[in-house]
């Protein structure tokens, strides 16, 4: 989805794919659980918001901007932070068939050697 509404001449979207801004109150507070080795995540979280606001500093005169992060979908914390900074802001939703995004997550961490594989 990031890549083709990259494409638009009318949308402008943050030159990083996920920032984290509105999922995480800082990286310090933020603990991995998971599989292997911390995804890379840890060491791409925009925790500062004058660092958000310059990924927008090229924004000219299109219709439409923003970003995607996934994980906005799973802080609980976040549509209130997203509504602090623009309250008309609109989302966009794609929802996958569970067992396929299950699966695909999975080769993703197989991929990411985040996932031990029994021989």
């Amino acid at each position: 989805m990031y890549a083709y509404l990259q494409q638009h001449p009318q949308i402008f979207m943050s030159p990083q794919k996920e920032t984290y801004f509105f999922a995480f109150d800082d990286k310090k507070s933020l603990k991995y659980n998971g599989w292997g080795m911390p995804p890379p995540i840890f060491h791409k979280i925009v925790d500062i918001i004058e660092h958000y606001w310059k990924l927008f500093a090229d924004v000219s005169d299109e219709v439409a901007i923003g970003e995607t992060t996934l994980v906005y979908f799973y802080d609980q914390g976040a549509p209130q932070k997203i509504h602090a900074i623009n309250p008309h802001m609109k989302l966009i939703a794609i929802l996958r068939n569970p067992v396929d995004r299950a699966y695909s997550h999975y080769q993703d961490l197989i991929r990411q050697q985040r996932k031990p594989i029994r021989k």
